[in-house]
């Protein structure tokens, strides 16, 4: 039995998880437990990378029996002068080798951008916006692709972006 350990209560992020590893692990145990990322709420450029990594390393290190531990984070990153929301994930296995992985990013309007420089979170700010309570759990990308893009299916590509280099092993022994 394969046991993996998702750093969330998140229902996508815990979906995405399985959907992955359910591709490559036929037996397969996923559980998870909430941890602290070290970094702001709103995480922006590297420390979108570090909390994702700090979540799947308190887990990893606290779980003997946890074969991998997946840490997600969302934030936002620049790139060419434009801000992009980015959902970063580390997976780290039982032997210690840490992989990361991006879903894809994709371009904030000025207007979140506006609100996020003030502090703000960007579940906090969506939902504002746009008079819901849910982004957190169906995530922006559910509203800016009108319904064509969920949450659990664009988080399912970071966690395969991630898991690549722990099912390629000897591809990456030297990396």
């Amino acid at each position: 039995m394969v046991n993996v350990i998702v750093a969330s209560n998140n229902k996508a992020k815990i979906d995405a998880t399985r959907l992955i590893f359910s591709q490559y692990f036929h037996d397969l145990k996923i559980s998870n437990a909430t941890v602290e990322s070290g970094v702001h709420q709103q995480p922006t450029n590297d420390d979108v990378f570090k909390g994702a990594e700090q979540r799947a390393l308190a887990l990893i290190q606290t779980d003997a029996n946890a074969d991998f531990s997946v840490g997600i984070e969302g934030g936002i990153i620049k790139y060419f002068n434009r801000w992009f929301q980015l959902d970063c994930v580390c997976i780290i296995n039982k032997t210690g080798q840490v992989s990361f992985g991006n879903a894809s990013s994709f371009e904030l309007p000025n207007s979140i951008v506006a609100e996020l420089q003030k502090g703000k979170e960007l579940s906090v700010v969506v939902d504002e916006l746009l008079g819901r309570n849910d982004t957190r759990e169906i995530g922006i990308i559910n509203y800016l692709s009108k319904g064509q893009m969920d949450k659990t299916k664009h988080l399912a590509e970071g966690v395969l972006m991630a898991l690549l280099p722990l099912i390629n092993e000897q591809l990456f022994k030297n990396k």
